[in-house]
């Protein structure tokens, strides 16, 4: 059941955002995708995008896959004009590189809306684990991941390129009053929830319409169905009236 993203990301919604490559290819897999992928997104935010519209947490670039995690500000369709326009532009690119045409991701991305801040902090984490579940590490915040995931950054204050669009989100900085403390403190919360959920997944993080306590997703849930009851009624009404 494909949701409009606008019923359910609602302005200062924090979101986990993940795109499949088409047919889960491995089209990221080198090095030079993953900063094809990352210059696209960093652009866009640079020149096109308004500081109130929506920011950027974190990312981690896979080898099939990208998670992003950020906070939505106003209308969901600034958000959803930058996935496209982003988006459009890193398969160009991609394909012209590659001497190759067609889809490179699958469609729109997932945008899960997270329900509160502990929420925001666990997806994070979740997400800077997910290569040492894919194997490809053993610790996060390995150096060798620096660049295409913003895990060091959080940790060590290290920046990129990349890191320029990032934000920090209000539960880190809430973690003490210097960077110093904050990384500190993030890195002590970061090994905990490793060693708390080892290798498991965590099937709420990807499937479903949000992430957040029952009662909330239940919410959510009954909004989709209200959507989808009006339009299924909205177009019997048509077909009444003669509308093809």
């Amino acid at each position: 059941m494909r949701v409009p993203r606008s019923l359910v990301l609602l302005v200062n919604t924090a979101y986990h955002l993940i795109w499949r490559m088409h047919n889960k290819e491995f089209r990221l897999w080198q090095n030079q995708n993953k900063r094809v992928y990352l210059k696209a997104v960093f652009e866009d935010m640079k020149n096109r995008v308004n500081n109130d519209e929506f920011v950027i947490y974190a990312y981690c670039i896979m080898s099939n896959h990208i998670h992003r995690m950020g906070k939505l500000l106003s209308k969901s369709d600034s958000l959803s004009d930058h996935l496209r326009r982003a988006h459009s532009s890193f398969g160009a690119k991609l394909n012209k590189c590659e001497n190759r045409s067609g889809a490179v991701g699958e469609g729109r991305p997932m945008t899960k809306p997270i329900e509160d801040l502990v929420g925001e902090m666990n997806v994070m984490f979740y997400i800077f684990t997910n290569p040492v579940r894919a194997g490809i590490c053993k610790d996060p915040k390995d150096v060798k991941l620096r660049k295409w995931s913003s895990c060091r950054f959080m940790a060590y204050g290290e920046t990129t390129e990349f890191t320029e669009m990032l934000t920090l989100p209000e539960w880190y900085l809430s973690l003490g009053s210097t960077p110093k403390v904050r990384q500190a403190k993030f890195r002590s919360l970061l090994d905990a929830y490793l060693i708390e959920n080892g290798l498991r997944r965590d099937p709420r993080m990807t499937q479903g319409l949000c992430i957040g306590s029952q009662e909330w997703a239940d919410q959510v849930l009954q909004a989709a169905k209200n959507y989808w009851r009006a339009k299924q009624k909205k177009k019997r009404n048509l077909i009444s009236k003669g509308f093809p």
